[in-house]
């Protein structure tokens, strides 16, 4: 149970003592057989997942005008402190979660996370940011 596509789902204990354990989807109620590979493949296809995920996208994107308002007054600062300061543990699981999130629901290979360019395009977001390693990304998170 460490893919990270268990967080989605509910775990039930298998109907034969060799099988898989039994999965029901957090969204839509579904059961499935447990398999890393077929709870991936759900959430890509679980319209109530895909709900979920757009929704919670647009949460963080929508401001009310109050926000706007507030963040006006106040003076601006300069990001390079905060790109440049080195990144606590929790900051980097959630990076490293949502980043794991992303290849897990639209079915990126791996291996893909070793890419220079993409290493390249996550160190320009942030450079004290180190991408998991295909494996972590396979297997921990």
């Amino acid at each position: 149970m460490t893919d990270p596509s268990w967080l989605e789902f509910k775990k039930y204990p298998p109907k034969s003592p060799k099988g898989h354990p039994v999965a029901e989807c957090n969204h839509c109620n579904h059961q499935l057989s447990g398999q890393a590979q077929r709870l991936r493949a759900h959430l890509n296809s679980c319209q109530k997942y895909q709900n979920f995920l757009n929704s919670n996208q647009n949460e963080s994107t929508t401001f009310d005008s109050s926000s706007v308002t507030n963040t006006q007054k106040n003076p601006t600062l300069p990001i390079d402190p905060y790109l440049s300061r080195p990144l606590t543990l929790i900051e980097k699981k959630s990076i490293d979660k949502r980043i794991a999130r992303a290849f897990y629901a639209s079915g990126i290979p791996h291996a893909l996370i070793e890419n220079s360019f993409v290493i390249l395009a996550l160190k320009s977001l942030r450079p004290s940011y180190n991408p998991p390693s295909r494996w972590s990304l396979s297997n921990n998170l």
